[in-house]
């Protein structure tokens, strides 16, 4: 088990080493970055269109904190105009920091359907995970977007992954309160006795916070 530890511990800082080095190549025209960041951030499209003539849009600028890069902005703020406008200049539909989430899992966080749907058929990673976000599904159960968290499983999203420290969807719909989630994901597929590291099952967070609703509902389906 020792060993085991020692295994993961060494993989998750060579991923951590590797993720450094990528973000220091990227940050090579930090300040042009910056320019851009902010004209994301402000939904400046004429701005974005005239520094994308010049500017890769796959760059990191970390000293305005996040997001880092363009792709995630434009996906947290669920503008699709500023995404299709970055995508047809090359960015990378997997593109982010070293820090950031994947721009599908920053829209699925705000429910931007749209904005899902459009990375997803420019060949967004479903069920990438990341340590610290999760996956798009957990993060959209989390943040309680039933049409996403419906839109993703419909392509294909795990309803059963498991990130360490982020749980499962379902433990995340369960911890937040969100019924109509919890009850899609369970018809789904989501196992109600399926805990994480760092995470006990979701019955557990339903009795902790004394709410029936949840835990008969956990019921029904444990009874399945």
């Amino acid at each position: 088990m020792k060993n085991v530890i020692i295994v993961l511990l060494l993989g998750f800082f060579s991923l951590s080493l590797s993720a450094q080095q990528n973000d220091t190549k990227y940050e090579k025209n930090k300040f042009d970055c910056q320019e851009l960041l902010k004209a994301v951030k402000d939904g400046n499209v004429q701005e974005i269109k005239r520094l994308l003539k010049t500017i890769d849009p796959n760059c990191v600028y970390r000293e305005d904190g996040e997001p880092r890069s363009p792709l995630v902005s434009a996906a947290r703020t669920g503008n699709l105009e500023i995404g299709r406008l970055l995508v047809d200049a090359k960015a990378d539909i997997e593109f982010h920091a070293m820090g950031d989430e994947t721009p599908l899992m920053a829209a699925s966080k705000n429910g931007g359907l749209d904005f899902v749907k459009y990375l997803i058929s420019n060949g967004a990673k479903v069920n990438k995970q990341l340590l610290g976000d999760g996956t798009a599904l957990l993060v959209a159960a989390r943040n309680g977007h039933l049409k996403t968290v419906s839109y993703l499983l419909s392509e294909g999203a795990e309803v059963n992954a498991v990130v360490p420290g982020d749980g499962t969807a379902l433990i995340q719909s369960i911890k937040n309160n969100h019924y109509d989630i919890s009850e899609i994901l369970l018809e789904n597929g989501a196992d109600p006795y399926l805990a994480s590291p760092g995470d006990e099952y979701p019955m557990f967070y339903a009795l902790e916070s004394s709410r029936g609703h949840m835990v008969a509902l956990l019921e029904k389906y444990q009874k399945k």
